[in-house]
């Protein structure tokens, strides 16, 4: 059963030596290579999106791509899948401030778990997308 979501920058998950007791998230850019991430996981799920908000801003970026509903279900079914062995998720992004800490910011609320008071940096889109599917 989760019991802690955490988000972190690329650099910190691909530093990170994994556990089969915890699960990964792995969010790049729709053009990004894929993250250098450790087979210790429990597993791991990648995932290529854009921080881009098209609510708040719509049309400011349209080169960039943001998070999909069809991409938001994948998310809620990954983490709704886990086993109850899976205690931590860690999710990440290239920064680890807006798209991982908006898949956080759901799973956090979705599952009753911990998340950083006052925290206000996070992509709403991805928060509200997400939370929506768990």
């Amino acid at each position: 059963m989760l019991r802690r979501v955490i988000f972190v920058s690329q650099m910190q998950a691909e530093r990170m030596l994994g556990s089969p007791l915890a699960a990964v998230i792995s969010v790049t850019g729709h053009d990004k290579e894929r993250a250098a991430l450790g087979h210790r996981w429990h597993s791991i799920f990648r995932i290529a999106f854009d921080d881009v908000d098209p609510v708040t801003f719509p049309g400011s970026n349209p080169d960039l791509h943001p998070i999909s509903q069809d991409q938001a279900t994948k998310i809620a079914s990954f983490v709704s899948g886990l086993p109850s062995s899976v205690q931590t998720l860690v999710i990440h992004c290239k920064s680890g401030i807006s798209r991982s800490g908006g898949i956080a910011k759901a799973v956090a609320e979705r599952f009753r778990l911990r998340f950083p008071v006052g925290y206000k940096e996070y992509n709403r889109h991805v928060c509200e997308l997400v939370l929506r599917q768990l």
